[in-house]
């Protein structure tokens, strides 16, 4: 039994190793500098039903794990922090992003799926949180599942930086309450290595 574990330990290992050489082959070629990728998102998040604006800010680190003449698919964590009055969201998902090249050269579509956890940490009692006005007791926080779709335009500067504009943010955060939606358009900057 442990020598067919060993061998499943084996393949798996070498399969790892055998990706990432030709993710990180394959990406220098294609315009960026390497299989990782790190970005900070900044911008406003607006709820669907009630049109109240709040601040997102999102730090994101992302590896390269397939390369295809199309685009590259990433897997990573983005770290979201939403700050509104009555508290702050705090998500914390898996994300996959594949980057669909373009004609122009280093300029990509980019489309992303988040799925994950998310905790709504309330700055008083008596909070309001996507329009409905409770008391939460001695400041508890909510917690949620979120799922959000993206959809962006990326360009690579030189194969070292990224600048992009995420125009379309969908984050849906659900519970045993219920379910709700937020709108948001993030604008960003970043490093390849």
């Amino acid at each position: 039994m442990k020598s067919r574990s060993f061998v499943v330990s084996a393949v798996l290992l070498a399969t790892l190793i055998l990706s990432t050489g030709s993710a990180r082959a394959h990406v220098l070629d294609d315009g960026k500098s390497g299989p990782v990728m790190i970005n900070l998102k900044i911008g406003p998040a607006i709820e669907v039903y009630h049109s109240h604006t709040q601040f997102a800010m999102t730090l994101e680190g992302m590896y390269a794990v397939l390369v295809t003449k199309f685009g590259d698919l990433y897997v990573g964590l983005p770290l979201t922090f939403q700050f509104a009055g009555a508290g702050t969201f705090i998500e914390i998902p898996a994300a996959a992003q594949f980057d669909v090249r373009l004609p122009v050269k280093n300029l990509y579509i980019v489309t992303q799926l988040h799925i994950g956890y998310a905790v709504f940490i309330p700055s008083d009692n008596d909070t309001c949180l996507f329009g409905f006005c409770t008391t939460i007791k001695g400041g508890d926080a909510v917690h949620y599942g979120v799922i959000t779709p993206q959809l962006g335009l990326k360009y690579a500067i030189k194969g070292r930086g990224n600048v992009g504009i995420d125009i379309f943010q969908l984050p849906i955060y659900f519970n045993s309450d219920g379910a709700a939606l937020q709108y948001r358009i993030m604008f960003y900057g970043g490093v390849n290595f």
